[in-house]
């Protein structure tokens, strides 16, 4: 089977997955480095949820760059609503409780890049599989 180009919108998808999630890893591994060195008290639910952040963030960085080479596009599709369904459950798990409506319309913003990237990985995806 002969390998298609890969789409302009999986293109800029993956290049802001590299930026957000770069970004997005340091700044959550010097949040809690800062946690760390403060005494801070939080729970164990704040441990979980920030090494389930650190590791999907890692995941992605590293699917976006899979799709920017164009590789094993099927498995960055998955892996990717894989990520995406810990984020939104662990979002949904933290801040729905605390912030009501307003927590809910955050969860709808800050799913919005993940979706579009399964969306963009999806199509990539279908096309070449020549659908």
């Amino acid at each position: 089977m002969e390998k298609k180009p890969i789409t302009s919108f999986l293109k800029i998808m993956a290049i802001i997955y590299l930026i957000v999630y770069g970004v997005g890893v340091l700044g959550s591994i010097a949040t809690n480095a800062f946690v760390l060195s403060s005494g801070m008290s939080v729970g164990g639910f704040y441990w979980v949820s920030s090494v389930v952040s650190v590791v999907c963030g890692i995941v992605n960085f590293v699917i976006a760059i899979m799709a920017l080479q164009h590789k094993n596009i099927g498995l960055v599709y998955k892996i990717s609503v894989v990520t995406l369904i810990f984020a939104v459950v662990f979002d949904a798990v933290s801040i729905i409780p605390t912030g009501g409506f307003i927590g809910i319309i955050t969860l709808v913003i800050r799913a919005l890049i993940p979706v579009l990237f399964v969306y963009a990985a999806f199509k990539q995806n279908k096309y070449d599989m020549g659908e």
